[in-house]
């Protein structure tokens, strides 16, 4: 379900309902109302509404989401600081490069364990 017009930033339909849920929720949320059963029905009358007219009150205010025309993560900053990790990650592999292999004994490449010399000799005839 896509909910802006922000390329890839689609939701399950799911998590587009708790987002809905999410928008009825109110400070305190329906904490004393729940034992009242006319009290409750009520609330979930008169919560959709109000979450519209919220809605309205932003966008009229200039504050809504809809102004955006990129994902977030496509900002200069954001850019900037990914591409910072991916020179960091470059330098640790270029210092501690995992597919060096000292020797010439066989080891399971994810926990660095050597193989016995027998198995070695097994799988390399």
């Amino acid at each position: 379900m896509k909910k802006s017009s922000i390329a890839f930033t689609s939701i399950g339909v799911d998590h587009a309902i708790e987002h809905v849920n999410r928008s009825m929720k109110v400070m305190g949320g329906i904490r004393g109302i729940t034992q009242k059963p006319g009290a409750l029905s009520r609330f979930f009358l008169i919560a959709p509404e109000l979450a519209r007219l919220s809605q309205e009150a932003e966008a009229v205010a200039g504050c809504s989401e809809e102004g955006c025309l990129k994902h977030h993560n496509l900002t200069p900053a954001a850019v900037h600081h990914q591409e910072q990790r991916i020179m960091q990650l470059k330098q640790y592999i270029s210092d501690n490069n995992p597919l060096q292999v000292d020797g010439t004994d066989l080891m399971n490449f994810s926990t660095k364990c050597m193989l016995p010399v027998k198995t070695t000799e097994d799988m390399t005839l």
